[in-house]
């Protein structure tokens, strides 16, 4: 049953709400359009620098509130820009280093982000150990996330919060923030507010510095190869999407994945460990596509080690070739071939025949 807790108490009420995703029909862009979502929803959390506490995750958007006195307009001007440059860097360095084609991925970049902020005053009940925020101001600053502002991507605030404060200041870290008025019509009555597009922020957001990873060729690789009956975007996805890899990688317990907030689809970068009696630290590292071939590389963090993934299409099967480029010197290349090829390749032929069963089983679903 629930139960109301304590008096009302003055808040500040802040809902970033990210928006922009289409519709997915493929059940794997369902799943990594919500991987993104998650990650960008991160990395809002990660850029609340007021101290705010999350209410609740809804959907696309994330809904903050701080008990306790009325901010200045500056510092939730500064919390909304901080959020919005976290937002779009994010989305620059996803695009930047994506690996996957498909259709929630390419259409990551095209996201947007508006914030609405509110002052008002908030009660709490508590369902079980769950405490919730009540009140005609909870209502309202939800409500505003439906109005009449014809941008895509802005900071809006109720006349409470004066902004024309800042406008007027002639502080350079505003000059951003171009005000602009408007009002719309709700069940609870004609609602005023203030609003600034955040498009003069785009200059701000910069281009993060590329993945530090590096590709060995060696002009004779190690080469595999199999023949898939699948088609060649299932094998694909099913070898790039990481935690798959426990269903058909020989010998693996766990597979760990590095900064796994940020890292929730497979990119350029991503670092990640099979772990097995013996394992290491491998990083994402290239990506090449052409007409019915795509080809993707991992590098051995500790070693000069790079493993080429070569998928061709084949009138709805796969040919899966698998090339392993060691950059060693020679004596050591000796050394390998005497004591330690026939166990890697032991391991890595295991691995092509489960990834073809897996693959295959999966396309009879």
């Amino acid at each position: 049953m629930a139960e109301t807790t304590g008096t009302t108490q003055p808040a500040l009420l802040f809902i970033p709400d990210i928006s922009g995703f289409t519709e997915f029909v493929n059940g794997t862009e369902i799943n990594h359009g919500q991987l993104i979502i998650q990650e960008l929803l991160e990395t809002l959390i990660e850029a609340n620098q007021l101290d705010m506490k999350v209410s609740e995750i809804e959907g696309d958007a994330i809904f903050f509130y701080r008990i306790g006195r009325e901010l200045p307009p500056e510092e939730i001007a500064v919390q909304c820009k901080k959020m919005f440059i976290a937002f779009r860097q994010q989305l620059r360095k996803y695009e930047m280093s994506r690996i996957c084609d498909c259709g929630a991925c390419v259409a990551a970049s095209k996201m947007t982000l508006k914030i609405v902020a509110h002052q008002g005053h908030v009660n709490f009940y508590k369902v079980k150990e769950h405490e919730k925020l009540f009140g005609p101001d909870v209502i309202l600053v939800h409500r505003l996330l439906k109005n009449d502002i014809p941008e895509h991507e802005y900071m809006m605030t109720t006349n409470n919060i004066a902004l024309d404060q800042l406008t007027s200041s002639g502080k350079k870290d505003f000059e951003w923030i171009q005000l602009m008025k408007g009002s719309s019509e709700y069940d609870l009555g004609k609602v005023e507010y203030t609003y600034s597009p955040f498009k003069q922020l785009y200059n701000s957001i910069t281009d993060p510095p590329p993945p530090d990873v590096k590709v060995f060729h060696v002009k004779n690789p190690i080469r595999y190869e199999n023949e898939i009956n699948a088609p060649i975007g299932l094998v694909f996805d099913a070898l790039i999407d990481l935690p798959q890899r426990m269903n058909y990688f020989a010998g693996i317990k766990e597979v760990k994945i590095q900064d796994e907030a940020h890292n929730k689809i497979n990119r350029i970068g991503t670092r990640h460990e099979c772990v097995r009696d013996e394992s290491s630290v491998v990083i994402t590292s290239n990506i090449v596509r052409s007409e019915g071939m795509v080809s993707f590389s991992e590098t051995a963090a500790e070693m000069p080690m790079t493993v080429d993934y070569i998928l061709e299409k084949k009138e709805g099967k796969t040919k899966l070739t698998l090339l392993l480029h060691l950059q060693m010197p020679f004596s050591k290349m000796i050394t390998f071939n005497l004591f330690m090829k026939k166990k890697v390749s032991a391991g890595i032929i295991t691995t092509m025949q489960n990834l073809k069963k897996y693959c295959e089983q999966n396309l009879k679903r």
